[in-house]
């Protein structure tokens, strides 16, 4: 991961969130994460050489937030905390 990666992962996550990132096992050079006040977790990786949105990304690795909320034993998701991050 390059620096300014981990640089930018630690000032809008914190360190504990890039740890985790760094423990990870991970493909690609884009990472989905869902990110608000109480969780940070890491729904998937993609490998990618243009743009994508959420939507696309959610749709490449077949996963549908909703069920992905109830198995994790959310209560609710909010679709503005799934966050798109740069660790190339």
């Amino acid at each position: 991961m390059r620096e300014y990666a981990k640089e930018q992962i630690i000032e809008q996550y914190g360190k504990e969130a890039l740890a985790k990132i760094e423990r990870a096992d991970y493909t690609g050079n884009v990472l989905l994460v869902y990110a608000d006040d109480y969780v940070f977790e890491i729904i998937g990786g993609v490998l990618t050489n243009h743009s994508m949105s959420i939507d696309d990304i959610l749709d490449l690795l077949d996963i549908d937030m909703d069920e992905y909320a109830e198995e994790n034993d959310w209560e609710d998701w909010d679709f503005g905390a799934l966050k798109m991050l740069d660790v190339a």
